[in-house]
């Protein structure tokens, strides 16, 4: 996620419909808060584009450079393309479980997902994300960026090969022996 967001904020399926598109004129890294287009016509403060990288930012102000409200997440090269999206039809609503914030990539929420794109609505910023996965019985999803998850369950297999797991691996240290070694002691 791009911005802070507090428990019980509203996420809700969306359908974002592509329009007109242009192309980066510069490059664009990471973190920057500013995107610069061949052509800004028809782009307006609270639109929604989609960069070459899939990630959907909000326009904040729009002259011959846009201003985003939240930095960008990936770098996008010059010449890669930018597609105005329109957000149309509101999916199943839930709200988050807990507080979120930015960079967060797992989203505890109150009940199941099933849209491949979501908007977060809390009353001062609004983000879409795509998810690309549907939300278990629980309502988690994940995206890139892990806050909240205890261990992950992991599975391997390959042709020739016996199947091994699952085994549960914890992402949090559990002996002190851990702790100790990473600081050098």
């Amino acid at each position: 996620l791009s911005a802070h967001h507090p428990a019980a904020a509203a996420v809700r399926g969306r359908t974002l419909v592509a329009g007109a598109g242009t192309t980066l004129a510069s490059a664009a890294t990471g973190g920057t808060s500013t995107l610069e287009p061949v052509s800004t016509a028809g782009i307006a403060p609270g639109d929604v584009l989609l960069t070459a990288s899939g990630e959907f930012v909000v326009v904040d102000g729009a002259s011959a450079v846009l201003t985003l409200r939240a930095p960008l997440h990936a770098s996008v090269p010059a010449g890669s393309g930018l597609t105005r999206m329109t957000p149309t039809g509101i999916g199943a609503t839930t709200t988050l479980a807990r507080a979120a914030i930015p960079g967060d990539g797992l989203l505890p929420t109150t009940g199941p997902l099933t849209s491949p794109v979501v908007e977060i609505v809390d009353g001062a910023r609004t983000e879409y994300r795509a998810t690309g996965l549907i939300a278990d019985p629980d309502g988690r999803w994940r995206l890139s960026g892990v806050r909240g998850a205890p261990d992950l369950r992991i599975t391997t297999s390959a042709a020739g090969f016996i199947t091994d797991g699952p085994r549960t691996h914890p992402l949090a240290p559990i002996e002190p022996y851990f702790i100790t070694t990473a600081l050098g002691t």
